[in-house]
């Protein structure tokens, strides 16, 4: 249910045309800059309505709007304002909305989520009544800005209940205090389930487009800060405005096709190698994989998105039972001419399939030793999480999962754009988008990953991982001996490598049934 403060100062706010028809207007900017074409036939639940001023605004460009609150006198107001006979508007509870799962295309929970008592359950109501695909425009405080929004005064929401209860009556602002603003990184955990978009920084960066200039002037210095800082700086924000869709009932995937020949002989990373050895040589990243995995003699290993079939070759001259699957035929075709050229063994033990990673050709318990290299970044966020699922269902026991995966988002984020800026110092032009360096990745990457976000996808799978950054590539080639030291250090050394090494690693492995059980019975 909503928490119910006392003497709630912002209760004008609520109340304030002006106010509110701006943040109307920054909604519904934000919304068409998402979705890139009208909103005329969509339904939208407005959470929080209050005297429905945003609802009116919504319904001018939806095709219906609901507004809910649990407050009867803001609601006897919206019913007295009620003039669109597409706007209607209820009293209810946010943590248990009237409506049945998938009636609205777009819900909007705007400085909501801090009121109620269960914000998990808000997100979860949220969800269920959002069909698939749908957009919540979602904003709130975070629990690390230093004035709190409600009542104007500092740290008031860093003390304690009953000491916050205590600065509101000393300063004649309120009774008590039972706001619950989180922080930046347990609001990301709390909306986890959904894909999100964020407008924090494009609100600074463009306040007039967004309808936000009495916050923010827009010639203040603020404006002028690179987005790549104001990113870096996300965690102190005040407040987030964020775009929040919920996953697709049928999960997106990047079409074969677009793995062609061409694909893998002149840019998937090892081509080089490759097509001078036919897979002998391995890169860099397959020979640290494979060097993780300690593959053995009569192990049953299994290579999901094997690709050229590399590791899967490998693996057979070691003695392992080797399963390489890929759902690319023209993958399937190098591999299979590259496997015509075994010798003995090896080529019997090598055996390629064309499959799905989502849906394994196997029986549960089959592998002693999976890998998924190159592939993570490849598979949308769904895909990932069913095609994880998949491999710990096909490992055995205490079977071990070895992953690379690259790059590291936040290199992208914010080490490159630094990267960029020094080389264009020395006279070097990289674009603005790293991914334009390359024909084929900007159309497959669909999925960059962190270590932290790698980590949480294999413990949701039920894996216990290890995930780190690991440097494997040599930068001899760079000719300054001050740049080449500066670039070792900052793949290698804490905090630098977080944001600088571009290379993620990964050893999970699935627990045994005594661990699974002992976690069950506590």
């Amino acid at each position: 249910m909503l928490r119910k403060g006392k003497g709630y100062p912002s209760q004008g706010k609520l109340y304030d045309e002006d106010s509110r028809t701006k943040k109307g207007k920054k909604i519904i900017a934000i919304l068409r800059d998402f979705l890139r074409s009208g909103m005329g036939a969509l339904r939208c639940l407005d959470i929080g309505c209050s005297v429905g001023i945003i609802s009116e605004l919504l319904a001018d460009e939806m095709g219906w709007v609901i507004g809910l609150d649990i407050d009867e006198e803001a609601l006897t107001i919206a019913h007295q304002r009620e003039g669109k006979g597409n706007v209607d508007f209820l009293m209810g509870d946010a943590l248990q909305l009237p409506f049945a799962n998938a009636s609205f295309d777009v819900v909007i929970c705007a400085q909501v989520y801090e009121h109620v008592s269960e914000p998990k359950g808000l997100i979860n109501e949220i969800q269920r009544v959002l069909k698939a695909g749908g957009l919540c425009f979602f904003s709130g405080p975070n629990k690390l800005a230093i004035i709190e929004a409600h009542y104007s005064l500092p740290f008031l929401h860093w003390l304690p209940k009953p000491l916050a209860g205590l600065y509101l009556r000393v300063t004649g602002r309120g009774q008590e205090y039972s706001e619950g603003p989180l922080f930046y990184w347990q609001l990301r955990k709390l909306l986890r389930d959904f894909e999100i978009r964020d407008y924090t920084v494009e609100i600074i960066a463009n306040p007039q487009r967004y309808f936000c200039t009495d916050e923010i002037k827009q010639k203040s210095w603020i404006t002028r800060i690179p987005k790549w800082i104001l990113r870096l700086l996300l965690f102190l924000m005040p407040n987030y405005n964020w775009v929040l869709q919920k996953p697709k009932a049928v999960s997106r995937s990047v079409p074969p096709e677009i793995y062609s020949q061409e694909y893998f002989l002149t840019e998937c990373e090892g081509h080089e190698e490759f097509v001078a050895t036919h897979g002998q040589v391995l890169p860099l990243r397959l020979q640290a994989a494979l060097e993780l995995a300690g593959v053995t003699k009569g192990k049953r290993v299994l290579d999901i998105g094997c690709g050229r079939g590399e590791v899967v070759f490998h693996c057979a001259y070691l003695g392992a039972e080797a399963h390489g699957l890929d759902f690319s035929v023209a993958a399937l075709q190098i591999a299979a001419a590259a496997r015509s050229e075994l010798i003995g063994a090896p080529a019997g033990n090598a055996r390629l399939y064309q499959a799905n990673a989502l849906s394994l050709p196997f029986a549960d318990s089959t592998f002693d030793l999976a890998f998924m290299l190159d592939i993570v970044e490849h598979l949308y966020p769904q895909e990932l999480n069913r095609a994880l699922q998949e491999a710990y269902r096909v490992l055995k026991d205490g079977g071990k999962l070895i992953i690379h995966t690259m790059p590291n988002i936040w290199y992208y984020r914010l080490g490159y754009p630094l990267y960029r800026l020094l080389q264009r110092a020395r006279g070097q032009a990289l674009p603005a988008d790293p991914r334009e360096r390359w024909h084929f990745v900007q159309h497959v990457h669909v999925n960059e990953q962190g270590p932290w976000r790698l980590r949480k996808a294999l413990q949701l799978a039920g894996f216990r991982a290890k995930v780190w950054l690991e440097p494997i590539r040599s930068y001899n080639y760079e000719r300054n001996a001050i740049m080449r030291f500066l670039m070792n250090i900052g793949t290698r050394l804490p905090p630098f490598k977080w944001i600088f090494c571009n290379d993620i690693f990964a050893i999970a492995e699935k627990r045994t049934i005594r661990e699974r059980w002992s976690e069950d019975s506590h």
